[in-house]
């Protein structure tokens, strides 16, 4: 899948289901180093290719991040073979996984994390035509926030791709975080 030989990730659409299943890892990351960090780059184009997933290591521990659709993420641990070729479904992309190439990893490299969020955001919809409820809410799986001092990387889904900040914490309304208990 995501183009990556034997990779079948286990998706997450919910941050209560993704907390279930890997807080205990999570947590374990508090104290640790940001020692590397992988993405695909696009070699024709010269560009990160979002669409696969980010790997940032921690020592001997490597936390693999995918993103799909408007609300989904997969977390697995070491499971990317990031020596072997990158077929993205037959096409004729030349993709390539490069180690401390993103900018905005490379910020956060040689930094401690100091503590684990998972993001969520509040997703609104409104009926145009049709019966039902005129407007409906709730709250969708957007990332997870890795603390550095002051400072936070946070690895969201933007959209069927995968995105990442990193900077002082922002706090808007559509934004809820859910601390990962250590």
């Amino acid at each position: 899948m995501l183009g990556i030989d034997g990779y079948e990730p286990e998706w997450f659409d919910s941050g209560v289901a993704l907390m279930d299943r890997h807080a205990d890892r999570l947590a374990l990351l508090k104290g640790r180093t940001l020692t590397s960090h992988w993405v695909v780059r696009d070699l024709g184009e010269g560009d990160w290719f979002e669409d696969t997933p980010v790997v940032l290591a921690f020592g001997d521990q490597r936390l693999e991040i995918a993103c799909w659709q408007l609300d989904q993420m997969a977390v697995s641990w070491g499971e990317i073979d990031l020596s072997q070729s990158l077929d993205w479904y037959d096409t004729d992309l030349h993709l390539e996984w490069q180690v401390n190439w993103q900018p905005l990893l490379n910020e956060a490299l040689g930094a401690e994390v100091t503590g684990v969020w998972i993001t969520e955001h509040l997703f609104k919809t409104r009926l145009v035509e049709g019966a039902g409820p005129p407007e409906q809410e709730g709250w969708l799986l957007s990332g997870i926030e890795l603390g550095f001092g002051s400072n936070r990387l946070q690895v969201f889904n933007g959209l069927d791709k995968v995105g990442i900040e990193y900077g002082a914490p922002a706090s808007p309304d559509w934004m809820r975080r859910t601390t990962v208990p250590t």
